[in-house]
């Protein structure tokens, strides 16, 4: 599956984005909002569109949330390496076993008063 096939068949790259959770009938919903189809028809994105079709040779993708959600089944997320910092600006354990660093930001606290009149 080419990544251009599937802009073409959901207009752009937000539909795509919102795949990982929703399920087809909201992602069809999606693309049948009024908004959305005034964005696909823009004259400017149906230049690119068809710039896409025409001298790519691309054409859209027939079940574009079918493919995304095949890709994400099969992806090996276990193979992604994270950095510590990014377990420790989440709060999560170190898959190493080792002990977080320091917090290396703090915030002042914020103090709110309502006052009635």
């Amino acid at each position: 599956m080419h990544f251009l096939e599937l802009i073409l068949a959901a207009g752009h790259t937000n539909p795509l984005q919102q795949i990982i959770c929703w399920d087809k009938e909201t992602f069809e919903t999606f693309l049948r909002r009024p908004e959305e189809r005034a964005q696909t028809a823009r004259p400017e994105v149906q230049l690119v569109l068809n710039t896409i079709r025409q001298k790519l040779g691309v054409a859209p993708a027939g079940d574009p949330f079918g493919a995304v959600k095949n890709l994400q089944s099969g992806f090996p997320y276990d193979q992604i390496p994270f950095s510590i910092e990014y377990y420790d600006m989440l709060g999560l354990p170190h898959p190493d076993g080792s002990e977080p660093a320091e917090p290396c930001f703090t915030f002042i606290p914020v103090e709110f008063r309502f006052e009635k009149k």
